[in-house]
């Protein structure tokens, strides 16, 4: 388990995008652009599409791209030719990907790092403006978007049969969509009907049907992260972040940022996360939200994505640069540590009690409001403490316990009289 520390991490800028058009001994002709659907994985693996337009009979002709070491070298995977569509990647968070590709049909493609394997095509479907796809243990999730609607794709990781579901009311945004098993996920985008009114929408049965979760009519529904706990982050273009503890179903609004434009969130673990945005415009915040410190990165161009990969962040910038935070966001707590603190009862009245099974050195809690304001703490010694929080009004609060000035856990505290 890991807790965050407050200190600033250093974000280093890695090597440009290889053109990949530079490796084989040909020209594009056209237009090239890259790099298109930018994933990340885990230990330095990082996947995009290389795209050349010619237009006329030519087409497009697509190269999908690895590098295994922070872009130190580069590998080109697969190509293709004709009228390739816009595609999307997504991995699994480690070396699988999904690639999705077609103009006449749908093509889902899983990637390993020695080999693609088509393991569905379904035709009669052409490619609508916008894809997004996601992976969970059994499924590889395909969402395309156009005037008519959202299409939902489930397909077996081993193959055939696919479902397929269409909604006629809401339009997904590209690489928006997130499965946290194989029948719960979640899409960011808008109602057809009324584009202001934008929204996360949530699935439980494969793509079947789509509903709202969070609805904002006023300002955009930006980005979102929801982790494996159930505990999940909407970021609204202005800087808002919610939380919710329930994947999605209820929400609470946490701190707010400077007034800025602000387009990404990402979190390593249920606490500790990232929020960016405009003229490189870069937050953390160690306490779920509440309270939000700016990160030094050199770059004034829109960070446009945030990618979380373990401890490990990366930042993909307007222009088309890659960072990566390379300095300390956490301290890793064994398990041992932590199920050796206990903090009971919750919700609590006028006694909060901490049981501390391990030895400690100038222990003590800090309990913070909702806003971020240390509102009291305490020293805490081996055993048993109890803590008076009678002064404490009823609502949320957060703790940490810090041993020799070092945190050691921390975690949500409701007050209920």
């Amino acid at each position: 388990m890991w807790i965050c520390v407050s200190g600033i991490a250093q974000w280093t800028s890695l090597p440009d995008f290889i053109n990949p058009w530079s490796i084989y001994p040909d020209v594009c002709y056209g237009t090239l652009n890259y790099p298109e659907n930018l994933v990340v994985g885990s230990d330095g693996i990082i996947f995009y599409n290389g795209r050349c337009s010619e237009g006329g009979p030519h087409g497009s002709s697509l190269r999908s791209c690895l590098s295994l070491d922070d872009m130190q070298s580069m590998q080109i995977l697969e190509t293709s030719s004709g009228p390739v569509g816009s595609g999307s990647f997504s991995t699994d968070g480690g070396s699988a990907f999904a690639f999705v590709n077609s103009y006449t049909g749908v093509s889902v493609v899983r990637f390993t790092p020695d080999t693609f394997n088509t393991i569905i095509n379904v035709s009669g479907h052409p490619m609508p403006e916008w894809a997004s796809t996601a992976i969970t243990n059994n499924y590889v999730y395909s969402v395309f978007t156009s005037g008519w609607g959202t299409r939902t794709y489930a397909a077996l990781k081993t193959g055939p049969p696919s479902t397929s579901h269409m909604d006629s009311t809401i339009y997904s945004r590209s690489n928006q969509m997130q499965f946290v098993n194989d029948s719960i996920g979640f899409n960011n985008g808008y109602y057809l009907g009324n584009q202001s009114k934008t929204a996360l929408f949530k699935t439980i049965d494969l793509g079947a049907e789509w509903y709202p979760v969070f609805i904002d009519s006023i300002n955009t529904v930006r980005d979102y992260h929801i982790l494996d706990t159930g505990r999940g982050y909407v970021c609204i273009n202005t800087g808002v972040v919610f939380m919710s503890e329930d994947h999605g179903e209820t929400w609470l609004e946490q701190g707010s940022l400077p007034v800025g434009d602000y387009k990404a969130i990402r979190f390593m673990n249920d606490s500790c996360g990232y929020i960016a945005g405009a003229d490189g415009a870069l937050y953390k915040t160690t306490d779920y939200g509440v309270t939000w410190t700016p990160e030094s990165i050199s770059t004034t161009a829109n960070i446009e994505r945030l990618f979380a990969r373990g401890e490990v962040v990366y930042a993909y910038t307007a222009d088309k640069k890659l960072f990566k935070n390379s300095g300390l966001v956490g301290i890793k707590v064994t398990e041992d540590l932590a199920s050796a603190i206990e903090v009971f009862p919750n919700p609590s009245q006028d006694q909060l009690k901490v049981y501390m099974s391990i030895s400690t050195d100038r222990c003590l809690i800090a309990i913070y409001s909702s806003t971020g304001q240390k509102v009291m703490e305490s020293t805490l010694n081996d055993g048993n403490n109890h803590v008076n929080v009678s002064a404490l009004n009823n609502g949320m609060y957060f703790y940490k316990i810090f041993n020799n000035n070092q945190l050691i856990s921390s975690g949500k505290l409701t007050i209920l009289k």
